[in-house]
C-alpha cells in the first residue's frame, strides 16, 4: 500500500515523528477536532503522545455499540483501521497476519521512525492470560540475549490498549512455510537446509540453556530475516513454558507433534527437537515427513518409519488402550483418506531420495528416537560432522562459497528448479491442510473480555479466575479496574532502526524473499 509521508500535518517542531512527543495539554489544545469523543478522555491517560492517528482517513467513532465499545469484532479481535493509531505511540499500516490468539500489524513507532510488528491479542481472558506467559517468556529472553544473537525474536515492548494485550515485535520477513509456497513447495538445496538447521540449532541451544520449551515449533514459526532466505529467527512463544513449570496437555501442530505428547506421557524439551527434525526434513523434499489426518493417524504415521514404540513407552502412555492392544500391538486402523498405515514399512532414507549413509540422515536420526531421553541435546547436535561442515563454512566464507558452488551448481537460489530429489519413495501425494497449536482450554469461559485499563502493562493485572498449568500465578493476567499505569516503553536493544522516509522503503522491506530469489 501507499503511505504519503509529507503531509502538512505539524504537531510541533518536531512534527511529534521521531522527536519529542507532546502532551494531552498540546493536542487537546490544537488538535482536538482530529480527536474522537472517546479519545479526548482516553489520551490523558498518556503522558506521551507520538502519534493520534491523523493519517486516518475515518476511526471508529467510539463509544458506539457493539463489543469493547465498537472497537472489537464478535470474537474479541482488535478492529484494525488502516493509519489509526496504538497507544499513541504506533501507526498502523497494514495487516501481517492472523491466528488463534489474535493478529499481526506491521506499525510505525513514531518515537523513532523505525517499522515494528504489534501483535493485537484478542479480548479474552484465556487468551490474555496464556499472552502473559509469552511475554514473561520473552522478557526473560531479552535479558539473557539483548540484541537476539542466539536468533529468537526480540520484544520491543508489551502493554495493554483498549482492552487488548499488544506486543511489539522487531520486524521480519516472511516464514518458511511461505517461502516453500511461493516456490511451489519445490524441495531446498542440501546446502541451504544445512545453514537453516545451523542457525535454529543454535536458537534451540540456547532455549535449552535458558529451560524454554517452544512447543510449536513449526515452518511458519521460522522467519527469515534480512535479504538472505537462510538468516533466520524462531518467533511466536505463544504456547511455550518454562521446562520448570507445569505442563500443557495438548500442544504442538500435529504434524511436527512429538509422539511422548501425542501418547499421553509427561514431556520435556526434547520435543523441540522432534519437530526440529519434522522441520528439516520438510525444507528437503517440499512434503511434511508425517502428514497424519487426525491424532492416531499422526502417530501411525511415525510408526511406518519408526516401527512401534517399546513396551515400557506403551505401558506409560495414557491413551495406549486408545492407540493398542493389550499385547501392545498398534491399532492400525484406515485413516479419512483410506490408507492403512503399517508399522516399519517405510524408510527415512527413500523419503529423503538419500543414500542410507548420508550424513543427513545420519543427524535426523538422532531426533527420530521414540525415548525422548535418548535424543541428542542441541549441544550434542552441534558436535555432528553435518553440522559441523556448517560453522567450518561460516568460519571460512571464501571456503563455503567453493563448496556450496560445487554442490549447488554456482545457483544462489536455494530452492531446486524441479521436485527431483526429495520425498524419493515413490508416494504420489498432496500436500495436506496446515495444522495449529490449539488454545489452551483450561482457562474460564472464552465469552468474558477482560476490562483494563488503558496503557496498563499486561504484568501489573490480577487474575481472579482459574490459572492454566504452566503459568505462575503471580504472573496471570486479567482486570484491575483502579489501576492506571503510564506506558512506558521498555528500553530496546541495540538495533538499527529502519528508516521510513518513503512508501518505496517501506514496500521494499516487506517485500517476498522469492521475488529476489529468481
Amino acid at each position: 500500500m501507499s503511505i504519503s509521508m509529507n503531509m502538512d500535518i505539524s504537531l510541533s517542531e518536531s512534527d511529534g515523528e521521531g522527536g519529542a512527543p507532546l502532551t494531552p495539554s498540546d493536542i487537546l489544545a490544537h488538535y482536538r477536532y482530529e480527536l474522537t469523543k472517546f479519545e479526548e478522555s482516553e489520551v490523558l491517560k498518556y503522558p506521551e503522545i507520538h502519534y493520534f492517528g491523523q493519517r486516518c482517513e475515518e476511526k471508529i467513532e467510539a463509544p458506539c455499540s457493539g463489543p469493547n465499545d465498537g472497537y472489537d469484532q464478535d470474537n474479541g479481535e482488535y478492529k484494525i483501521v488502516i493509519g489509526d493509531h496504538l497507544a499513541y505511540r504506533y501507526e498502523i499500516v497494514e495487516p501481517l497476519g492472523s491466528g488463534a490468539f489474535g493478529q499481526v500489524v506491521k506499525a510505525i513507532d513514531h518515537s523513532d521512525n523505525s517499522l515494528v510488528a504489534v501483535k493485537l491479542i484478542r479480548n479474552r481472558k484465556r487468551v490474555a492470560i496464556q499472552a502473559q506467559s509469552e511475554i514473561d517468556i520473552l522478557r526473560h529472553i531479552r535479558e539473557a540475549d539483548p540484541t537476539g544473537r542466539f536468533g529468537i525474536v526480540i520484544m520491543f515492548d508489551d502493554f495493554i490498549f483498549r482492552n487488548h494485550v499488544c506486543i511489539v515485535y522487531e520486524i521480519l520477513g516472511c516464514n518458511l512455510y511461505d517461502e516453500m509456497k511461493s516456490h511451489d513447495f519445490y524441495p531446498m538445496k542440501m546446502n541451504a537446509v544445512r545453514q537453516i538447521a545451523a542457525r535454529v540449532l543454535v536458537s534451540l541451544t540456547f532455549l535449552w540453556k535458558e529451560n524454554i520449551m517452544h512447543c510449536d515449533l513449526k515452518p511458519e514459526n521460522i522467519l527469515i530475516k534480512g535479504q538472505e532466505t537462510t538468516s533466520v529467527r524462531v518467533v511466536d512463544l505463544g504456547t511455550a513454558c518454562f521446562d520448570t513449570s507445569s505442563r500443557l496437555m495438548y500442544i504442538q501442530s500435529r504434524f511436527y507433534r512429538a509422539p511422548e505428547v501425542i501418547m499421553g506421557i509427561p514431556y520435556g524439551k526434547p520435543i523441540d527437537l522432534w519437530s526440529y527434525a519434522c522441520i528439516l526434513c520438510e525444507l528437503l523434499t517440499g512434503y511434511p515427513m508425517f502428514p497424519g489426518e487426525n491424532e492416531a493417524d499422526q502417530l501411525f504415521s511415525i510408526m511406518e518409519y519408526l516401527g512401534p514404540p517399546p513396551p515400557e513407552m506403551i505401558s506409560r502412555s495414557r491413551y495406549k488402550n486408545k492407540y493398542f492392544s493389550a499385547d501392545g500391538t498398534p491399532k492400525v486402523t484406515k485413516n479419512p483418506r483410506g490408507e492403512r498405515r503399517v508399522p516399519g514399512s517405510r524408510s527415512l532414507a527413500n523419503f529423503l531420495a538419500l543414500p542410507e549413509d548420508s550424513q543427513f540422515i545420519s543427524f535426523i536420526n538422532q531426533f527420530f528416537v521414540w525415548d525422548q531421553h535418548e535424543r541428542v541435546t542441541p549441544r550434542e547436535a552441534m558436535q555432528h560432522p553435518w553440522i559441523v561442515e556448517e560453522f567450518v563454512f561460516r568460519k571460512d566464507k571464501k571456503s563455503h562459497e567453493e563448496n556450496a558452488a560445487s554442490e549447488d551448481d554456482g545457483d544462489d537460489d536455494p530452492f531446486r528448479q524441479s521436485a527431483t530429489g526429495g520425498a524419493g519413495d515413490g508416494v504420489i501425494r498432496t500436500r495436506p491442510a496446515r495444522t495449529t497449536a490449539p488454545i489452551p482450554q483450561s482457562v474460564t469461559s472464552d465469552a468474558n473480555s477482560i476490562p483494563l485499563t488503558p496503557g496498563m502493562k499486561p504484568n501489573n493485572l490480577v487474575l481472579s479466575s482459574a490459572i492454566p498449568p504452566g503459568i505462575p500465578a503471580t504472573n496471570a493476567a486479567t482486570a484491575s479496574m483502579t489501576h492506571t499505569a503510564t506506558p512506558t516503553a521498555t528500553p530496546r536493544p541495540a538495533v538499527s532502526p529502519q528508516s521510513v522516509a518513503t512508501s518505496e522503503t517501506m514496500a521494499l522491506a516487506y517485500s517476498p524473499m522469492s521475488s529476489q530469489l529468481s
